[in-house]
């Protein structure tokens, strides 16, 4: 009401300006939080325990594991690095036992019946062929290694002969022939090769395979990643994935191809955990359906580094 006072305890002056606050019991004011039962029982245990020094048992699930219940990190176990001519026979036998072990031992035993004469005659012709397509695995490798160690010194005398840096990197990004790699994983102890993947330029979008000629422009494309059956569900896979997508961010590419089988469920499972997304799916025409799947990969610290340099076309 006009000409009330108000007590000068409830009266606080900031600067020129003057804040009342409301007094107990008028319009506005918050009683203090009060506490429910529950919360007050819990209290007055937790004071009861702490003036007994009582703490309480941990439950079974909040127990820490035992040291030797304790898993064995990946990288105590396993070590990624760059594969060598001495490591592909290895390399050529675990892609074959992977991709083409199954397939020729079932085509043996549908071939062979019940009759043992024949029956062993395709075991022999089996093994003639398991061990073709081994070789072919390793004269590849060998081939694509060999090209890369030739075009390398041609590529670095010519690229320090540019003066502009633009030109190296566009130099280097051009030579297909030199984006060639070939990760392994490896049992630190026995020393045995037990997954791998092969990392190279290639047209991955192209309907036909090659040598078909086609337009489509070459991708970085991750092939034959190959685990040893005995070797699984220890995240080897992952690892290498996430190597080989390192390499393709240092080498300033801006996806990761690479096909994956219809029926094969469990890689599909994988890539699309690693962010991969599915671009297209092959023709009618293909006896084993596959699905190309693309990653985008983090070059965004590269193109910022080469967004000053002067453009030039090549």
């Amino acid at each position: 009401t006009a000409g009330a006072r108000t007590p000068s305890s409830q009266i606080t002056r900031i600067g020129r300006k003057t804040r009342i606050q409301p007094m107990v019991g008028h319009l506005g004011y918050r009683s203090p939080r009060t506490r429910k039962p529950q919360q007050q029982a819990g209290r007055a245990v937790r004071m009861a325990m702490a003036d007994d020094d009582v703490s309480p048992e941990p439950r079974a699930d909040e127990m820490p594991p035992a040291t030797s219940e304790l898993k064995p990190s990946f990288s105590s176990k396993y070590r990624l690095r760059a594969a060598g001519k001495d490591d592909f026979e290895n390399v050529a036998k675990l892609s074959a036992l992977v991709f083409d072990r199954e397939l020729i031992d079932s085509a043996v035993d549908e071939m062979g019946g019940s009759d043992s004469t024949l029956g062993t005659i395709t075991k022999i012709f089996g093994n003639i062929v398991y061990w073709i397509i081994t070789q072919d695995y390793k004269r590849n490798l060998i081939e694509c290694l060999e090209r890369k160690e030739k075009l390398a010194p041609i590529a670095r005398k010519q690229a320090m002969s540019m003066t502009s840096r633009y030109m190296r990197y566009a130099l280097t990004k051009q030579n297909d022939g030199r984006m060639f790699h070939v990760l392994i994983a490896e049992e630190i102890e026995t020393k045995k090769i037990v997954g791998t993947v092969t990392v190279f330029r290639f047209p991955a979008e192209a309907t036909l395979p090659p040598p078909i000629p086609t337009t489509k422009p070459k991708r970085l494309y991750a092939s034959t990643l190959a685990v040893d059956p005995s070797y699984r569900r220890q995240g080897i896979a992952r690892k290498l994935m996430e190597e080989a997508e390192k390499l393709a961010t240092r080498w300033g590419q801006d996806y990761m191809y690479l096909h994956v089988l219809k029926p094969n469920i469990d890689a599909q499972y994988l890539y699309f955990n690693c962010g991969y997304e599915l671009v297209q799916e092959d023709p009618w025409w293909y006896m084993e359906k596959r699905y190309l799947l693309r990653k985008k990969m983090n070059t965004t610290r590269i193109n910022k580094r080469m967004a000053n340099l002067p453009r030039m076309n090549l």
